[in-house]
């Protein structure tokens, strides 16, 4: 009987729990963006920051949309159409209006947006004068103007003097006082406290003593995470004085995850032991990316034998959170790659019927002049490609008006050439962009025979990758060996 109504009582939690209704409403309209998908995300921790999609709309004839939430803690969101993007505050149970006036959605085309970031055009109405997102923007804009008016004298390359840190610091405080909207203090409080670090007024002792020591870690609070972030940075990971780098390293290969957490509490800044857990989570995440002192599968293995251990259950999602996030980034070299989409004739074409061939995928832009130069390349060797290697051809044209990419391939003067091979339209699917990485053109990527990226940076034609094809690849053993993709001379 206990167990029957432990599993009822559980379901109705579970039941409740997904029924809860939304309390944040975004709402509004769009002047040029009519059919274009709107999607509000959110990071699900500051340490993994993965981003979590929350809702999505697609706008309207009326150019309206509408997205909703539950939130139980205000939040950082951003909103998201095509490749531009605007984050904000949230609170819970608000109701946000708000515009997006006319807009170039063209300018990609035009400049690199990732270079020279251009941010979704956001306009918010009947805002209240006391908005929290007032508070902050006034807190950053304060902060800023002051520290370029102190900047000389904060450089330590110019004699910083510590004397103007207090004054930076009191003349914030004094300008952006606290508010009714204990978010907005905290926000404030942490981002001051982050500062004095920061410049060296106040140790990494002092900090913690101060804002971390002996109180409850408060997971929820993104201004309370960043500045924990921030304080055990790299306190880890680039090895102590009393445990160095080998050490660390030897203990992640051997995935001795009770003895790495166990041996870095001799630090007097991690003897309690949730915050040392909480910090190791942070120098395994750098250790990943210090790919010359760790081995970054080892890493990913230790996260998910931390998850298996912990006892403390706020770690567990943020752990699996971090695993998923860096698992993507390092299985995108051996990723199956899922990929269909419409021809010059408008019919669909999935990638799966080059399964048993090797594919050089090439993303462009038909009127880009670096794209037309590595198509034309393509074309030169195309002939000799076809009679001595297994390499086949697809291009996918990221040109967002599909009749730019069908005049291109009827209507040009050398469109006959270019026709030999496969050709796609990518069909203003920017996630698909983003899931290769794609931030400029040309790209190129390497799939092998069964379907799975061989090499997600390919050189380009330009570069003599059509000169000697070839790839590494590891054998049976995990031995690293050439592959050549040339059918006869280079088998030899």
């Amino acid at each position: 009987m206990k167990k029957i109504s432990f599993f009822v009582l559980s379901m109705i939690c579970f039941v409740a729990l997904m029924a809860q209704p939304a309390n944040v409403v975004i709402k509004g309209a769009a002047a040029n963006a009519n059919g274009k998908v709107i999607q509000l995300f959110r990071y699900s921790d500051v340490i993994s920051m993965s981003e979590v999609l929350l809702s999505t709309d697609t706008i309207r004839d009326g150019r309206t949309f509408e997205l909703s939430a539950y939130f139980n803690y205000p939040a950082l969101v951003f909103l998201q159409v095509e490749n531009y993007s605007q984050s904000f505050y949230v609170e819970p149970s608000r109701t946000y209006e708000v515009n997006i006036p006319q807009f170039d959605w063209n300018l990609d085309e035009k400049e690199n947006i990732y270079l020279a970031g251009e941010a979704l055009p956001v306009v918010f109405q009947n805002l209240p004068a006391n908005d929290l997102n007032f508070s902050i923007a006034r807190f950053d804009s304060v902060a800023s103007a002051l520290l370029r008016k102190y900047s000389r004298s904060l450089d330590k390359r110019y004699r910083a003097n510590r004397k103007y840190v207090d004054t930076l610091l009191m003349e914030i405080e004094k300008q952006v006082p606290e508010t009714d909207n204990q978010y907005f203090n905290r926000y404030r409080e942490y981002k001051l406290a982050e500062m004095r670090f920061a410049f060296g007024y106040e140790t990494r002792k002092k900090v913690v003593d101060k804002y971390i020591a002996q109180k409850p870690i408060m997971y929820y609070d993104e201004n309370y995470m960043s500045l924990f972030c921030s304080i055990y940075s790299h306190v880890i990971s680039k090895g102590m004085k009393q445990v160095p780098i080998e050490r660390l390293s030897d203990w992640i290969d051997n995935l001795d995850v009770h003895t790495y957490i166990d041996s870095i509490g001799t630090n007097e800044l991690l003897r309690n032991e949730q915050v040392r857990e909480l910090a190791a989570i942070i120098a395994m995440k750098e250790s990943y990316y210090d790919f010359r002192n760790y081995n970054s599968t080892a890493v990913i293995e230790m996260l998910k034998r931390l998850v298996s251990n912990t006892k403390f259950k706020e770690h567990k999602p943020i752990v699996d959170n971090l695993v998923k996030s860096l698992e993507r980034a390092q299985d995108a070299a051996t990723a199956e790659v899922k990929v269909e989409l419409p021809d010059v004739n408008k019919q669909m074409v999935s990638l799966d019927k080059f399964r048993g061939k090797w594919v050089y995928l090439s993303f462009v832009r038909v009127g880009e002049p670096s794209s037309l130069s590595e198509i034309e390349t393509m074309s030169h060797f195309y002939d000799t490609i076809m009679q001595t290697c297994d390499l086949n051809f697809v291009t996918i044209s990221c040109d967002r008006e599909f009749q730019k990419f069908y005049h291109f391939l009827n209507n040009s003067k050398n469109a006959d050439k270019y026709k030999r091979w496969t050709w796609l339209h990518f069909n203003n699917n920017f996630e698909l962009l983003r899931q290769f990485s794609v931030y400029s053109f040309p790209r190129f990527v390497l799939i092998d025979p069964d379907g799975k990226i061989q090499t997600l940076h390919a050189l380009m034609p330009a570069e003599g990758f059509l000169l000697a094809p070839l790839v590494k690849q590891k054998d049976d053993k995990g031995m690293e060996e050439i592959k050549y993709l040339n059918k006869k001379e280079y088998e030899k």
